[in-house]
């Protein structure tokens, strides 16, 4: 395949559809080049770019929230790619996409951090946080407990983990969370200043709080916009994601029996 012949925007799905990534390849008549965009990553410039027939490959060095070099190796098929990412210890995603029309180009803009307080509906705060690789638990003041999303989390201060896989629906166990979430807003109204993130801070992060709008009595079919206007624009990452909240409410009504501790014990072990 001529070098020519890849030059353009591609739209790229990463990870069985979950994460729209655009890239953007030049030529010099020689070689190609290019830069990756989405809303997680920002806007960054892929290294190492090789052409072997119909095989690409590139590198995308990602800064944040976590270091990594996400290498990706893609057969070109017309105006198909299908291949896979490789980021390493976090393993390994299908990538799948075509061309598209340089219009759809977007250079989005480099992550923001949060440590956002958000004000739930019933006016509990809590702080809602992503993971900054350079400075992870830098905070004007020491929260008194976290729930964390995932384990890179490992703050000095009191903690509990949700596993939940990035990009993933929901844990193997949904009352974990509803038990992890009613724990949460229970130390918040205790007086406690409470934390909860996972990496960048918006999928997880956000089908979290939406869960907790949702128990704290926001309709199921408003919860996630509830987030975006009182959060995050980007909270909620997935049309599953978004699916699975508003299924919460019609399921179970509002607040699941919330408060409902005195019934199923304490929440999820805290590390000291």
């Amino acid at each position: 395949m001529a070098v020519r012949a890849l030059t353009g925007v591609w739209k790229l799905r990463l990870g069985a559809g979950r994460e729209e990534l655009l890239v953007r390849l030049t030529t010099d008549g020689a070689t190609l080049s290019g830069e990756i965009s989405s809303p997680r990553m920002g806007t960054i410039s892929i290294t190492d770019v090789t052409l072997n027939d119909d095989d690409v490959r590139w590198v995308v060095p990602i800064a944040s929230p976590v270091a990594i070099d996400l290498s990706c190796a893609l057969r070109v098929q017309g105006d198909t790619m299908l291949g896979e990412a490789d980021a390493g210890d976090y393993g390994t995603s299908i990538l799948v996409g075509r061309r598209t029309s340089a219009s759809e180009w977007r250079a989005w803009p480099t992550p923001h951090v949060h440590r956002s307080v958000v004000r739930l509906p019933d006016g509990t705060e809590v702080t809602a946080v992503s993971y900054d690789a350079h400075d992870p638990y830098g905070r004007e003041r020491q929260p008194d407990f976290g729930l964390y999303l995932d384990r890179r989390w490992a703050p000095p201060w009191s903690h509990t983990h949700l596993d939940w896989p990035d990009f993933g629906l929901f844990p193997g166990d949904p009352q974990a969370v509803v038990d992890a979430l009613e724990n949460l807003v229970q130390r918040a109204r205790g007086g406690e200043r409470v934390e909860i993130g996972c990496l960048g801070g918006h999928g997880r992060t956000g089908t979290a709080l939406a869960w907790m709008a949702v128990l704290l009595g926001e309709p199921g079919g408003g919860a996630v916009s509830w987030v975006r206007s009182n959060y995050c624009p980007l909270a909620v990452e997935t049309e599953a994601q978004e699916a699975f909240v508003a299924a919460l409410q019609r399921s179970s009504g509002p607040a699941l029996g919330y408060p409902s501790r005195a019934r199923r014990g304490p929440g999820p072990p805290a590390h000291a």
